[in-house]
């Protein structure tokens, strides 16, 4: 099983250096007051940040869900690869600056009152609840111009 985790480095630095534009005077001179939302509401490049994580755990649950439907990963397997999406939610709300925090904690709320299936998998990553949420993401990066793009190998 493949997963993307390489690219999250790649990614996040691709987007803070397209998504960190600096605002105020040329110079960025420390007469420069902060702006006075910067306490309140996340920056674009924080929720840029949060859409390519989210991108990217959506990446790896597709590439899995096409390694499981070709045999070429078992139901171990997919189990492992949705309960890493619970780990990386987990992760978004605990660790760094990241944008959506209402949204990370909606879905961290979710996955953590999910009943284990018989597979092992924490959630069901097709399910309806699950879907909502996403798009709820998916809404805010749109909003914010930086869509969630997720990665699929075609069959």
């Amino acid at each position: 099983m493949t997963f993307r985790a390489g690219l999250v480095p790649i990614i996040l630095a691709v987007m803070c250096v397209t998504g960190c534009t600096a605002t105020g005077s040329p110079g960025g001179g420390d007469s420069d007051p902060p702006p006075a939302t910067s306490t309140t509401a996340p920056s674009e490049a924080a929720i840029a940040l949060t859409c390519g994580g989210v991108a990217i755990i959506e990446t790896n649950l597709q590439e899995a869900r096409s390694n499981l439907a070709d045999g070429s990963i078992d139901d171990a397997a997919w189990a492992f690869a949705v309960n890493n999406v619970v780990l990386d939610y987990r992760g978004m709300q605990t660790f760094g600056t990241w944008g959506l925090r209402d949204e990370i904690a909606e879905m961290n709320a979710f996955l953590a009152n999910q009943e284990v299936l018989p597979s092992g998998a924490l959630f069901d990553p097709d399910g309806r609840e699950y879907s909502e949420h996403v798009e709820s993401f998916r809404a805010a990066c749109e909003d914010n111009a930086t869509p969630i793009v997720v990665f699929a190998r075609g069959g």
